[in-house]
């Protein structure tokens, strides 16, 4: 595939070396195989993006990498593509478009709010912990997310790689994505499909929440039922029934069952398996994992089976994890001590040195006027004050002090010109030429000065 002239990568969207073969992901693309129902490499998408491989697939759409033409940056972008009601078969066809298998109307009201999510999650693209969603459009009959590419490895394949990791590390990495969580869950927004193969390392080492193609607008009060969606391990026992009352609680259940792996490095027992009776091990219980009761208890609730017993809002989770309270940002608390600094102090440092200018005006007066016996002084923080003073010690003084004048150092300066210096000398007439051009210059200088 080439991109301005130069071969890049299907995988990752960096140019190829020589043999063909990626030095960045290591992607070999002659032993890439297209998938049937998947877009090509190579396909231009509203004349601006240029799709790569298939990066996942799930029950509710397809994920591609891609080159944004405009930007010159590679994204991902998740195509609506519900496997239960829609099919294309791309290799053995050109059509690009999507067929609704039977139900139209079902397939168009889930691309309505497919769409409608896309643009509720546009609010959150600066959000550090969640992926940013840059741009959404129509197109093969059917539409497209276009979301930031996170180019790091999953926190699933961390695990399996290399083990479990570090609770201090699980609880600095979870923190970022916890809140930014709690900020879309005040929207009414699910995610629920969180699970470790969700959770991607950006550049920065950061953990960030992927994949809001399964997400759903919850109306607590109208919901009736809503799609089945469920990842063994990680899923609510609401998320396995049409008709389970789905809330943010699922969520915390999902994210918690997520903390729950990263701890200990084993899935854990599935919620259907929980209800037959099999126990899920406590983490209370795991002495080997360094983190306070208070803690391992605050993630076992929200793993707890019914919806009921967990926490109702991520906020109360977030509390108990990390002993602070996120109900209320503190944001503005810097603001207000900067500006008290910026205001309060600079007025006080004001009066003080007024009292003290007041107590020693008769040594050191301020800008004083004369006529109305008042003083005024300047500040880069306040604006001017006028203060009244005692007039008497100060027009005393202002007499006295103008008493010097400038005129005998004049005098001075013609003092040379009258020194018996040329009297007094017996050598030749030379001398006193050259003490004649010295007065000269001295009356020149004088009289420019």
């Amino acid at each position: 595939m080439k991109i301005k002239g130069i071969n890049v990568c299907i995988g990752c969207m960096h140019p190829l070396d020589k043999d063909g073969e990626c030095p960045h992901c290591h992607l070999n693309i002659k032993e890439y195989k297209p998938i049937p129902h998947c877009l090509l490499p190579g396909t231009t998408l509203a004349k601006r993006y240029m799709l790569g491989k298939v990066l996942g697939e799930g029950n509710f759409g397809i994920t591609y990498v891609a080159w944004d033409f405009v930007l010159e940056v590679p994204v991902a972008i998740k195509e609506f593509f519900p496997a239960d009601l829609v099919n294309r078969d791309i290799i053995r066809g050109t059509d690009k478009d999507v067929y609704a298998q039977g139900n139209e109307a079902e397939y168009q009201k889930r691309l309505d709010k497919f769409i409608q999510e896309a643009r509720y999650l546009t609010r959150f693209s600066s959000r550090e912990g969640i992926v940013s969603v840059r741009d959404f459009f129509y197109a093969n009959k059917t539409a497209y997310i276009v979301m930031e590419y996170v180019p790091g490895e999953s926190v699933k394949k961390l695990v399996q790689t290399e083990g479990k990791i570090n609770a201090g590390e699980v609880l600095h990495l979870m923190q970022p994505v916890l809140m930014s969580l709690a900020k879309v869950h005040r929207t009414g927004l699910l995610h629920r499909d969180i699970s470790p193969d969700n959770l991607l390392f950006n550049e920065d080492g950061k953990l960030v929440l992927i994949d809001f193609g399964a997400a759903r607008v919850c109306d607590i009060m109208a919901m009736k039922s809503m799609t089945v969606l469920f990842k063994r391990g990680f899923s609510p026992e609401e998320q396995y029934r049409a008709h389970g009352s789905q809330g943010e609680w699922s969520d915390i259940y999902s994210i918690c069952a997520t903390m729950y792996y990263m701890l200990t490095g084993k899935i854990p027992t599935d919620a259907i398996e929980r209800m037959a009776g099999e126990p899920l091990p406590s983490l209370v219980d795991m002495e080997e994992i360094e983190l306070p009761l208070k803690t391992k208890e605050a993630i076992m609730k929200g793993l707890s089976l019914k919806a009921e017993k967990r926490y109702q809002r991520t906020e109360q989770l977030i509390e108990d994890l990390y002993k602070e309270s996120v109900t209320t940002e503190r944001k503005d608390v810097p603001k207000q001590i900067k500006w008290i600094a910026a205001t309060v102090v600079p007025i006080l440092i004001l009066f003080i040195v007024i009292a003290a200018q007041g107590n020693f005006s008769s040594e050191k007066p301020v800008h004083t006027d004369m006529a109305s016996g008042s003083a005024i002084i300047r500040t880069t923080t306040a604006p001017a004050v006028t203060v009244k003073m005692l007039p008497t010690p100060k027009k005393e003084k202002r007499t006295k002090k103008p008493t010097p004048k400038p005129t005998p150092k004049r005098k001075a300066t013609k003092k040379p010109t009258k020194t018996p210096k040329i009297r007094a000398t017996s050598k030749p007439t030379k001398k006193p030429k050259k003490t004649k051009k010295k007065t000269e210059e001295d009356d020149f200088i004088g009289s420019i000065g």
